[in-house]
C-alpha cells in the first residue's frame, strides 16, 4: 500500500486499513518504523470484517489453495522483490 501511495492519491483514493489484532502488538510490529498516512482501525470482534461479508479463511483457503501459492510464487519471482 505505501508503495503505491502517489497512486493512490492521484485517483483521490479514500484509504482505511482495518485490523484485529490488539494495540500494542500492531505498534509493535506492524507499525514499527512506519509513518502510515492512513487511519487505521482496530476492530478486536471483527465487527467490521462481518458486516463486509468477510470470514475467517479456512487452512486450505489460506495456506494449502494454488491460487494463493500461485500468488506468492510470482510476487518472490517479480522485480519488486528482488533483492530483498
Amino acid at each position: 500500500m505505501l508503495e503505491r501511495r502517489k497512486r493512490l492519491t492521484a485517483v483521490n483514493a479514500t484509504v482505511a486499513l482495518v485490523v484485529h489484532d490488539p494495540p500494542d502488538v500492531i505498534r509493535a510490529k506492524m507499525l514499527h518504523g512506519l509513518e502510515l498516512p492512513w487511519p487505521l482501525l482496530i476492530d478486536l470482534e471483527r465487527d467490521t470484517y462481518r458486516s463486509w461479508g468477510c470470514r475467517r479463511a479456512s487452512l486450505f483457503r489460506s495456506l494449502l489453495s494454488p491460487a494463493v501459492n500461485l500468488a506468492f510464487v510470482r510476487l518472490l519471482a517479480s522485480p519488486a522483490t528482488a533483492g530483498r
